[in-house]
């Protein structure tokens, strides 16, 4: 082969011409140095934005909504024991004081109760009984009394005239006796007549007064025995009164406060013990007002990491996602941290507070949690009555109980500081009083 045959016979040609050889060198292309010049501009500028975007530093931490008087839910418990007959609320009612809520059967006070009504009935028949002895009595005396005073006048008109007989028998007697001509025995013999006959006057003449006495004393016996079972009947109706008050009150499991029924826990036919919870009540704004006067919100406890808790203080801010509703939909609840517990919360707070043993331990799986309060940012013309990041919010109130996921803003650095961690100390110096960022 020769060499000459390598290449081809065009390159050869161009080696071998002299023409071009005074030309400057291009290097590269005018558009290639334009466009190195937009990319610096784009990168001094993307510097620049590194340095002035602020990016939130978040803490996530799981969270429930419960009132602003720390209460998560109210039971109302059954005051006595028995048989629930009856359950008069349904879930998601409102309810207020004086309600009734369940129906508790409660059958040795209510036997009682049947008992002393029967000893009223009792005690109403025997002084009916009485008085319509007493006015049969006073009919019979006031008849056998009249006819004892007709029997009593026709004695004493005959004593009378027998009385008289023997006073002139008595003077002719005497007469007689001064002449000789009768003895002392005949004298005092008429004269014992005498006063045979004026006894007896008197006792014809005392026998009404008797008899009137006697009905005086009957009606006194009667008035005391209707005295005694009147004052056993007062005894009687006074135990059934408190009886039917007793068991008014224990039957009938009434509401102490405002709240919406969350769960009932008890259906007719089961049996209760004294204390039992028999309807769980999640608080409204009245709930509580007596006792802890002031208005009563919904706030949201979060419970944030041990490894956290110290990096979250009040006046941060803070979004809230509610499990019930659609986070794509509806945007976040705002709010704002308003406490921060000094320690981390013990399972028996945590227990208290949330009443539910899956709960705590799944809260608690890390270690014991710092306990922070938010307080959402309230709007009146939402419908949930809240505002939130996207929208109106769902058309929905939100209630307590409901679980959140809450992202806690601890602090906000520059993007070029996450890049260069360190420059995170410049920054956070430069922003030290930002409300949003935590005080060393």
């Amino acid at each position: 082969m020769k060499p000459n045959q390598l290449f081809r016979p065009a390159a050869l040609g161009a080696l071998q011409s002299p023409d071009q050889l005074g030309l400057t060198l291009r290097a590269t292309h005018p558009m290639s140095r334009i466009a190195l010049v937009v990319l610096g501009l784009v990168l001094g500028s993307a510097l620049i934005a590194a340095c002035i975007i602020k990016v939130p530093i978040q803490v996530k931490s799981e969270a429930i909504l419960i009132s602003s008087k720390g209460i998560l839910e109210l039971d109302i418990a059954a005051q006595s024991e028995g048989r629930v007959v009856e359950v008069r609320v349904a879930e998601r009612d409102p309810v207020a004081p004086g309600d009734v809520i369940v129906r508790i059967e409660r059958p040795a006070l209510r036997l009682e109760l049947s008992q002393a009504e029967g000893e009223r009935d009792q005690l109403t028949q025997s002084i009916e009984a009485i008085n319509q002895l007493q006015i049969e009595t006073a009919k019979a005396s006031k008849d056998i009394r009249d006819q004892m005073r007709a029997q009593a006048d026709t004695s004493e008109r005959y004593l009378r005239e027998r009385l008289a007989a023997l006073q002139q028998l008595i003077k002719g007697v005497e007469e007689l006796k001064t002449k000789g001509m009768t003895t002392v025995d005949r004298a005092l013999l008429v004269r014992s007549d005498v006063a045979d006959t004026e006894e007896r006057l008197s006792r014809t003449q005392s026998s009404p007064l008797n008899l009137l006495l006697d009905e005086l004393t009957q009606k006194g016996q009667f008035r005391r025995e209707q005295l005694q079972l009147e004052e056993r009947l007062i005894a009687v109706q006074q135990r059934i009164a408190r009886l039917s008050d007793q068991l008014q009150r224990e039957s009938a499991v009434i509401s102490r406060d405002f709240g919406l029924v969350s769960e009932i826990k008890v259906s007719p036919g089961d049996v209760v013990a004294f204390g039992a919870p028999l309807v769980s009540l999640l608080p409204t704004a009245n709930t509580l007002y007596r006792e802890r006067p002031g208005p009563n919100r919904l706030v949201a406890a979060v419970f944030v990491s041990a490894e956290a808790g110290k990096r979250v203080y009040p006046g941060m801010s803070a979004l809230i996602d509610p499990s019930s509703v659609r986070r794509d939909v509806f945007g976040n609840m705002i709010g704002e941290v308003s406490y921060v517990s000094d320690v981390p919360l013990t399972p028996e707070r945590m227990r208290q507070l949330l009443r539910n043993d899956e709960l705590v331990r799944r809260l608690t799986a890390k270690g014991a949690p710092f306990l922070a309060q938010v307080t959402l940012q309230r709007s009146r013309e939402r419908p949930s009555g809240f505002v939130w990041t996207s929208s109106n919010g769902p058309p929905m109130p939100i209630t307590p109980g409901t679980l959140a996921e809450v992202r806690i803003v601890t602090e906000r650095v520059t993007l070029i500081s996450l890049v260069v961690p360190a420059l995170k100390s410049l920054f956070r110096g430069l922003d030290r009083f930002s409300p949003n960022t935590a005080p060393e």
